[in-house]
């Protein structure tokens, strides 16, 4: 198993090019999704102390989770580009709609995380589940930190606003 300063030197190097393809092209290619997946993977098997018997219940029930988190917040960004494309044209009823929509959307996030926080507790002790929600937080906290750096040394701000 990877020790802790190889994982992160591995990241690293993985984000450098992940941020640099995102900038290119605004996503991620099927490789580097393929790669940050196995990272995410070894991060959370190493961050929970995951068995092999943890890990056969495990990702299984993680997997679904994360493919339902995945298809919604999908569609959350197509209809984001649509309503920034057509923003200046949208009638008040539209924006209205666009707006509310946030809110389902987080709502809908919401019930997914309820219902697979009740199958996680089914599949691992609650320690590591509480465990599982700060490993999640600190690799894209790692992730996102990562890519800042990396827009900090001339690569252009995409989107958003820039915060002082």
């Amino acid at each position: 198993m990877l020790t802790l300063s190889a994982f992160m030197l591995v990241c690293l190097l993985s984000l450098n090019l992940t941020s640099q393809a995102q900038q290119e092209r605004g996503m991620l290619t099927s490789e580097e999704k393929d790669k940050m997946e196995s990272f995410k993977i070894a991060y959370l098997t190493r961050e929970l102390s995951l068995t092999p018997d943890d890990a056969k219940i495990f990702w299984p029930v993680y997997d679904q989770y994360s493919k339902e988190l995945d298809k919604l917040r999908n569609e959350r960004m197509k209809e984001r580009d649509d309503a920034k494309r057509d923003f200046d044209n949208l009638s008040d009823k539209d924006m209205e709609k666009v707006v509310d929509g946030e809110i389902i959307f987080r709502q809908r996030e919401l019930n997914i995380q309820k219902k697979y926080h009740d199958e996680f507790k089914k599949v691992l002790h609650v320690k590591k589940v509480a465990k599982l929600y700060m490993a999640e937080q600190n690799f894209k906290r790692k992730l996102l930190q990562r890519m800042r750096e990396k827009r900090g040394q001339g690569a252009p701000h995409r989107g958003g606003l820039k915060r002082p």
